[in-house]
């Protein structure tokens, strides 16, 4: 008999690895499938909706939740693809990257490729994980963000250039939920001020800490998340201590 349930798909920040998406799995819990997408090196915004929609699992309604780089992605997803997507989560994201961000983000990532690994770290704790504490959190993502080449960062700015989903907004009918982090220094949220205005179904949070928010609040998150899609689209998570719910 097939699962009736939502499946959450999962989809990733610039990294591209869906690596960083492994402590909100954790919070999400049992009861609560996901797909978590990774990107190979493209170069336009087409090209990775088209990607991401031939990964989509056949015979399931299906939930985006996409992080920063993969939010305008996934609104072309949901505008063209509403037999199949009933909601979805936007977190620290936008419709369409200010200039300004793609350029800064540009002459980060290039030092960055230069710099010695303790330099990536320093690199990441200011600008993505601005307050957080936990050394083990930060050296995690290191080791997933520090192997990431050159040519992948190209392509990535490449396609970030690309990237314009406000002409998608009116035709996106699902409830989204918003997600924005209160200590953001990547995407403020005036950037989300597009989305929360021309979204037909829009919910908004904001929650405390910086722009990695998934990673750094994934507590908070999961919670938020959970509540939001138990009002949407009836999914439930079960206890993650007792095996019997799985």
């Amino acid at each position: 008999m097939p699962d009736s349930r939502p499946m959450l798909v999962l989809m990733p920040g610039f990294d591209g690895t869906g690596q960083l998406f492994a402590p909100l799995v954790e919070q999400l819990g049992m009861g609560v499938d996901t797909q978590v997408i990774a990107y190979p090196d493209l170069t336009d915004t087409q090209a990775y909706v088209d990607y991401v929609a031939a990964q989509l699992p056949e015979g399931r309604d299906l939930v985006l939740v996409a992080e920063s780089f993969s939010g305008p992605i996934a609104l072309h997803l949901l505008a063209h693809h509403s037999d199949r997507i009933r909601a979805a989560v936007l977190s620290t994201t936008f419709a369409r990257p200010p200039l300004g961000l793609v350029l800064s983000l540009a002459n980060k990532l290039r030092l960055a490729s230069f710099v010695r690994p303790a330099m990536n770290e320093q690199i990441l704790r200011m600008f993505c994980l601005n307050g957080v504490a936990d050394i083990a959190l930060i050296r995690s993502i290191v080791e997933v963000v520090r192997p990431i080449g050159q040519a992948t960062v190209a392509s990535r700015l490449q396609a970030l250039v690309t990237m314009d989903a406000t002409p998608e907004l009116d035709a996106v009918k699902q409830p989204v939920l918003v997600l924005t982090a209160r200590a953001d220094r990547v995407v403020r949220q005036r950037f989300s001020s597009s989305l929360l205005a021309r979204l037909f179904s829009v919910t908004h949070t904001t929650l405390e800490g910086p722009h990695l928010l998934l990673q750094a609040a994934p507590e908070d998150s999961a919670r938020t998340i959970l509540a939001f899609l138990e009002e949407t689209v009836g999914i439930k998570a079960a206890s993650r201590r007792n095996p019997r719910n799985r």
